[in-house]
């Protein structure tokens, strides 16, 4: 099993609370509830994300893997317009 530090697990739990909340984190917003300046926290978050626990969707926003179902269903309305609109 692995072993996360508290700060991962804080990481973790905020990204989670968030997403069952339908809201995709930024890192602004992890800094911002964990207390950490971005120098702390980005190593955090590259480790999380090399472990497969989130997914960095660009230099801006988290997200939990597995990805959210709110978050799929939006992926695939918005591949369904770009259908639409072709």
């Amino acid at each position: 099993m692995d072993r996360v530090t508290d700060i991962e697990r804080k990481t973790l739990t905020i990204i989670n609370n968030m997403s069952q909340l339908h809201r995709i984190p930024t890192i602004d917003d992890l800094c911002q509830k964990t207390g950490r300046g971005k120098q702390r926290l980005l190593p955090v978050i590259e480790q999380l994300a090399h472990d497969r626990k989130v997914k960095i969707l660009n230099a801006k926003q988290v997200i939990m893997l597995p990805l959210p179902r709110w978050y799929e269903r939006e992926l695939e309305e918005k591949a369904r317009q770009t259908d639409i609109d072709l």
